[in-house]
Formats: C-alpha cells, sequence, structure tokens
C-alpha cells in the first residue's frame, strides 16, 4: 500500500467519523461496510481481535474502544443494536 492509498483511505473513513463535545469518534457499524464486511457477526470478531490486540500492547481498550448502541430501522420499527 502506498501513501496515496493510505491517504484514500484516510479521507474515505473520516467521511464517517462523528463529532460530539470536541470528540471526534467512529461507530464500528458505520465502518464494516466500507471496510469490505456484509455481516457484522464479522465485524464485532474483528473489533474484539483488535481489542485483545490493545491488551497484548498495553493500550487500554476503553480508550479506543467503548460498548455502545445504534438505533437501526428494522421494517417499520427502530431498535437498539449493540454497537463500539
Amino acid at each position: 500500500m502506498d501513501s496515496r492509498d493510505i491517504e484514500k483511505w484516510r479521507v474515505e473513513l473520516d467521511s464517517y467519523a462523528n463529532v460530539e463535545d470536541g470528540v471526534e469518534y467512529w461507530l464500528a457499524r458505520d465502518l464494516m461496510e466500507p471496510m469490505g464486511y456484509t455481516r457484522w457477526e464479522n465485524f464485532a470478531e474483528v473489533v474484539k481481535r483488535a481489542k485483545v490486540s490493545c491488551e497484548t500492547n498495553k493500550t487500554p481498550v476503553d480508550s479506543h474502544f467503548r460498548d455502545t448502541t445504534k438505533m437501526v430501522t428494522a421494517g417499520v420499527a427502530a431498535r437498539a443494536v449493540k454497537d463500539y
């Protein structure tokens, strides 16, 4: 991957950023499809492995991953689903 590819990905992923009270964050469910995943179950496993990697490298997991929920529309009703 060269620097042009990296910059393309940075711009793409930054377009999914949320900002709240000056804090920038991303939701896993927003990133899964741009990263090539179509099933939440598969992407949730990727997130779990990333959390383990943080622990292995003595990086505080809570500084990078927070369990949260996201409202999604399923049919005619909205419901809360797990997100990070």
